[in-house]
């Protein structure tokens, strides 16, 4: 039997749902092999009450059912798609999503298969109880293919790696085939529930869409080409792929600065600095300080000093850079705020911060002088106003040694 095990594609989070839901059966089916020797249950009795009864349906069953198994060759047929697919898909919808298109999708494929039974063969069938997660999983195997429909699957004894919407095609085909084959003869084919597993697979690609997972796995494929282009020094291949994505998504920054990445290696600095500027601005707009010093750098190592920014979002990207420690970068921001924009809010506190950083950091003692000077003489009512005086009266009076070791009164 050809089983899948693996994926090519990475997971983004750890899959415990995915994780739980297996445990859980396995947990379950262990305590039904087990209870024959050990406890005094009635394995028939339990799954006739929690397993899928056509002829006796009631709605707790179509949610029970689907953590039911009849032997540990079920449950691991059953748990390697379980696996291999929803890893990927709690990756891609969260852990509670998961669950809850697990339930739906065994539900409502229980319930056609139930639906099946009693309106088109035989009573004696509608007897029988259904059991398995085969129907869920097949749920979760349509969102898989839907989300990740680039990727290809590794099956035991198989020595190519099909495409998922190939294997996909196949199971569906096949699972139609069947369900109208065992129709046409009046029965079931060695208790295989072929619609509830139509049932499921049809929840799950409705379900995909409902979460708008096509929209997602195109950005997402869109993004990654992007990206190995840019890794392959490829970048006339990159900048229509990033153009594509900020068509979608305007205010992504990192599109943004990949975009000015590419322009650059092309040698087009005035493109470069455009995106550059405004991946920037959405970074210090989204209050991502780090996201934004470590941008800044990026465009002062190549040489891209136009940049484009209020007052305000200057005078904290010059915050974030001397919590980072960019002191110079910090100081020269400070300094433009309070010499270039000398009505904003920020350019008092700007010429302050510029002061005490030549003062106590930088050594620049002179400087610190006149930028002391100028502050008492353009704000002499200024509630800083007395730090600004300590701060002259340290420097009229500390040895070099104190200074290095003072510490920003701001």
């Amino acid at each position: 039997m050809f089983l899948p095990y693996a994926t090519d594609q990475p997971t983004e989070r750890r899959p415990w749902m995915t994780l739980a839901l297996a445990i859980l059966q396995g947990l379950i089916t262990l305590c039904l092999l087990l209870s024959a020797h050990f406890w005094p249950l009635d394995v028939n009795t339990l799954l006739y009450r929690y397993g899928l009864v056509p002829a006796h349906l009631h709605l707790l069953s179509l949610l029970t059912y689907s953590f039911l198994h009849a032997d540990p060759a079920h449950l691991l047929l059953n748990l390697f798609f379980l696996w291999v697919f929803g890893t990927g898909v709690e990756s891609a919808i969260g852990g509670g999503k998961l669950l809850a298109l697990y339930l739906l999708s065994g539900a409502i494929g229980g319930w056609l298969q139930c639906l099946i039974i009693l309106t088109l063969l035989p009573p004696d069938i509608a007897r029988v109880p259904i059991i398995g997660a085969s129907a869920a999983c097949a749920g979760i195997v349509g969102v898989y293919a839907v989300r990740y429909y680039r990727a290809r699957i590794s099956f035991a004894l198989l020595p190519i790696r099909p495409h998922v919407v190939l294997v996909v095609a196949i199971f569906l085909a096949g699972e139609i085939g069947s369900g109208l084959w065992r129709l046409w003869v009046g029965d079931t084919a060695y208790g295989v529930a072929h619609w509830a597993h139509i049932g499921g697979f049809v929840t799950g690609l409705t379900a995909a869409y409902l979460l708008r997972l096509p929209q997602k796995a195109q950005m997402a494929y869109l993004t990654r080409d992007a990206e190995q282009a840019l890794e392959q020094n490829r970048p006339g291949a990159a900048i229509p792929r990033w153009e594509a994505v900020l068509q979608k998504h305007p205010d992504d920054a990192n599109a943004h600065a990949e975009l000015a990445r590419a322009w650059e290696i092309m040698g087009d600095q005035e493109q470069a600095a455009i995106h550059f500027n405004t991946a920037l601005d959405i970074y210090l707009k989204m209050r991502m300080r780090s996201m934004a010093v470590k941008l800044y750098l990026e465009m002062q190592s190549h040489h891209i000093t136009q940049v484009a920014l209020s007052p305000a979002q200057r005078y904290f990207l010059a915050c974030a850079l001397e919590e980072g420690e960019h002191l110079t970068e910090a100081l020269t921001l400070f300094r433009q705020v309070a010499q270039e924009n000398l009505h904003s809010p920020e350019a008092e506190t700007a010429l302050l911060k510029a002061a005490a950083l030549c003062a106590r950091y930088l050594h620049h003692h002179e400087e610190a002088q006149q930028l002391i000077a100028l502050f008492q003489q353009r704000y002499p009512h200024s509630q800083w106003r007395h730090l600004a005086d300590n701060l002259a009266r340290e420097l009229a009076s500390a040895s070099p040694s104190d200074e290095s070791s003072a510490s920003n009164p701001s």
